[in-house]
């Protein structure tokens, strides 16, 4: 009940984006001066291969999560199954904040600022706080950490899990500021948020047990 919940909470905002996002940068209210500092970093930049290869690393942090769940629940396909519904529940919890921080926030992304291209009035490119794939990822890896640790690992594997997860993690959010896609606050705060979120659910129903 509650993951059919999440899902459709999900799949509803973001039918609704043209309805809820409104772009409105022009030349008076988006100054590039006006951002932070550390923001200004992700000015400028536009690498085509950085925003390809985000695309690839969120990827593979869903896959990486799979092959770590089917890893420690093998061979019981009932708790592969059940580690499955976690990860997609905490996919859904996690594209529903996603898609309410955007609708909020409505904060352009930087290549909005310095070109006020034509994606400066599309509502479906248009939004970057915060990044959904850096999110993703760390919610995935977060995930995959701690079904590890309920497996009780070797040291060794609980310390390769834990590496691949944060080099994901960092590897998504560098490449989507590379991409001028994000700024720096919008990774760190997706980042956050998926192992926040990451952590309150799967923490909840798999360390319990």
């Amino acid at each position: 009940m509650r993951l059919g919940v999440y899902f459709f909470s999900w799949l509803a905002l973001f039918l609704s984006r043209q309805y809820l996002i409104h772009p409105y940068c022009n030349e008076l209210t988006c100054q590039a001066g006006s951002l932070w500092a550390f923001d200004q970093f992700s000015l400028y930049k536009k690498s085509r291969f950085a925003d390809d290869f985000s695309s690839w690393t969120q990827n593979l942090s869903g896959v990486f999560a799979l092959l770590i769940t089917m890893y420690c629940a093998y061979p019981s396909i009932r708790k592969v199954l059940h580690f499955v519904k976690v990860l997609f529940s905490i996919t859904c919890i996690n594209g529903f904040f996603i898609e309410l921080a955007h609708a909020i926030v409505q904060r352009p992304r930087p290549f909005v600022y310095t070109g006020l291209t034509e994606h400066a009035a599309n509502f479906i490119d248009y939004t970057s706080f915060y990044s959904g794939h850096t999110s993703f990822s760390a919610a995935m890896c977060t995930a995959a950490c701690i079904i590890m640790y309920k497996n009780k690992p070797s040291k060794l594997g609980g310390l390769f899990v834990i590496t691949i997860s944060l080099g994901l993690i960092l590897v998504t959010a560098y490449c989507r500021i590379m991409a001028g896609r994000h700024f720096l606050s919008d990774t760190v705060a997706g980042a956050l948020a998926g192992c926040t979120i990451a952590w309150l659910h799967s923490a909840q129903i798999l360390l319990k047990q």
